[in-house]
Order: C-alpha cells, then structure tokens, then sequence
C-alpha cells in the first residue's frame, strides 16, 4: 500500500464511512467536487475521531474544507478531514491509499 494522494481535498462530499477494526481498517468513501467517486483506506487506523454535527439542521452531508496529511514516521499518519462548522474526522494510520 502506497502512502496515499495528498491532492486536494476541498469540497468533497462524505458519503460512508466503513469501519472493520478487527482488520484495524477505515474506509471513507466521497464525492469530489465534479461528483466523481474518491475513495480513502487507511491501514493499522487507530486514535480514529469522527465529531461531526450538523449545525445547519439540514440533511446535507458533511462536505471537505480540506484535509492535512502529517508524517510522523515511515509508518505513521496523522490525516485529519477539515468539514468547517461540520466537524473533523482524525486518524492515526500505518499507511493510506486511494482506491
């Protein structure tokens, strides 16, 4: 697994989120802003944080400002998924690709 794309990520809509933490693995599945499918999968995922609200109080789902990809180590990630007034999702990874 490749350490993953860090292009951009802004106004990209969430659309699930797969969580399988007996493989210690995070999927997070969205739509870019031109609607085509962006996939993200992060390996060994630990110290997962999923805060989002809706603050609008509408059935919209989260959309990206941006996202930061921090490289600790060889094998170790901090990606965070900026939704401004929405919320974050943090993950500290082994490794990350989009599939």
């Amino acid at each position: 697994m490749a350490t993953g794309n860090q292009k951009s990520w802004c106004d990209a809509t969430l659309r699930s989120i797969q969580w399988a933490p007996e493989a210690g693995s995070l999927t997070l599945a969205f739509h870019d802003g031109l609607n085509q499918p962006r996939t993200i999968r992060f390996e060994h995922a630990h110290a997962v944080n999923i805060a989002l609200t809706n603050p609008l109080g509408n059935a919209a789902p989260p959309m990206t400002w941006d996202a930061t990809f921090e490289q600790h180590s060889d094998h170790d990630w901090t990606v965070t998924f900026d939704f401004a007034a929405q919320g974050t999702i943090t993950v500290r990874c082994s490794a990350f690709a989009e599939e």
